[in-house]
């Protein structure tokens, strides 16, 4: 799977460059929460093509045209919340244990 990749596609597509991906991607869990939002999206497109192609087989015509209208906007709609969310959650993660590290370096040095 891409996600064990020692790059992933969408860091290798922006060039190991994009704002501070270059820089974070020596954490440990900006490198995990990374994976985890490309495994999200990386199951969800293809889980929508699955909903759209049973969708067709089994509803009437017009159903299925206006779900093949809507369902790629809300899958789009969820998976972008999911990973602002999820992102979001990480990054406090993230500055708590930062902040328990240095009250630990600040409480030994005392």
């Amino acid at each position: 799977m891409e996600c064990y990749a020692r790059s992933l596609i969408v860091w290798t597509m922006a060039g190991g460059r994009a704002g501070g991906i270059a820089a974070a991607w020596r954490y440990p869990g900006f490198r995990r929460a990374f994976q985890a939002i490309t495994v999200a999206w990386g199951v969800g497109y293809p889980a929508e093509a699955a909903i759209r192609v049973a969708i067709v087989a089994t509803t009437s015509t017009g159903f299925a045209l206006i779900c093949s209208k809507l369902v790629p906007y809300t899958f789009a709609i969820v998976l972008s919340g999911w990973t602002l969310v999820y992102s979001e959650h990480e990054k406090r993660k993230a500055e708590r244990l930062a902040g328990a590290a240095a009250g630990a370096g600040t409480s030994a040095a005392a």
